[in-house]
């Protein structure tokens, strides 16, 4: 029966103890979170208000959210919101939760952009963003371009419609209203003219569908499969991007694609080295590690 004369601090034990008794690892601080979420108390604020008494809606709100969490729906899902390279983002279950090692991606490609901005200063530099989802890479990206002065367009697509609001939605928050942002099915030819980008960027499908049961339930039951899964162990998605990027980049442009784990890399090492797009363009291939040292970014360069 609930309780309405709870004190934070009460109801913050209740939560831990519903999420532990889920076997819930990080139960503590996702009980937190959701709490905060729920009274919209910050830090500071919710240390002073530990023993206040809780209003019955924040009750009734922080009960259901535990519920929610405790069948393993991501915080990130309930909150409808992610964090992702010191910026909020908008999520639903339309779009990929942003991951902390994709970040990385977007350093990479800043580090490129900077190279590129002192071998000709001023001049506008354009991008592409495949699989956008949320449009965390590119706007990211476009953001950090404004503050280091750096004249950057790009462009982003996803397949799916609902993805693309997401994105839409995100792109009005953070006013990064350069970006366009439009429909493109992956696996058809982009609407991008040859040798037209200096980068282009994409965290596609390319988790082998027999990795299924290696999945947490946070992942299987409540992130989109079609931007999670790809057939050809992983690969497909990949590959078609790399032959793509062959074709739309500009000379000393560079591609930066997410894939899965080392051993998805050694496999890709091999395909694209007897692949007929590699032979017939003058590209370099590598792999960088993530926070783990898990090859986690195919990284391709033009260079003729």
């Amino acid at each position: 029966m609930k309780n309405n004369n709870l004190s934070y601090n009460q109801l913050y034990s209740l939560g831990c103890e519903k999420l532990k008794q889920q076997k819930l690892e990080h139960y503590p601080l996702d009980a937190r979170i959701l709490l905060q979420w729920c009274s919209s108390l910050n830090d500071s604020r919710f240390q002073l208000a530990r023993d206040e008494t809780v209003p019955t809606l924040v009750q009734g709100k922080y009960l259901n959210a535990i519920k929610r969490r405790g069948n393993h729906e991501p915080i990130a899902y309930i909150v409808g919101k992610k964090e992702f390279y010191s910026l909020d983002f908008f999520v639903t279950p339309s779009v990929l939760i942003p991951r902390p090692e994709t970040e990385l991606l977007v350093e990479h490609a800043l580090t490129f952009i900077q190279e590129k901005q002192k071998e000709k200063p001023g001049e506008t530099m354009h991008f592409l963003d495949a699989c956008t989802g949320s449009g965390n890479i590119s706007i990211a990206l476009m953001h950090e371009a404004d503050k280091l002065n750096i004249p950057l367009r790009g462009a982003a697509f996803d397949i799916s419609e609902s993805a693309l609001n997401i994105a839409k939605k995100n792109r009005a928050h953070h006013r990064i209203e350069p970006l366009l942002l439009y429909r493109q099915d992956l696996f058809n030819k982009l609407a991008i003219q040859e040798n037209s980008l200096d980068l282009f960027c994409a965290n596609p499908p390319y988790v082998p569908y027999e990795d299924k049961p290696a999945l947490t339930p946070d992942i299987l039951n409540y992130e989109p499969h079609d931007a999670l899964f790809a057939e050809d162990d992983g690969m497909k998605a990949i590959l078609l991007l790399v032959e793509e990027a062959c074709r739309v980049l500009r000379s000393g442009g560079r591609a930066l694609i997410e894939i899965s784990s080392t051993e998805q890399a050694a496999r890709l090492l091999h395909r694209l080295q007897n692949s007929y797009f590699m032979r017939k363009n003058s590209c370099t291939v590598q792999f960088l590690d993530d926070y783990a040292g898990i090859k986690r970014f195919l990284q391709l360069t033009l260079t003729a």
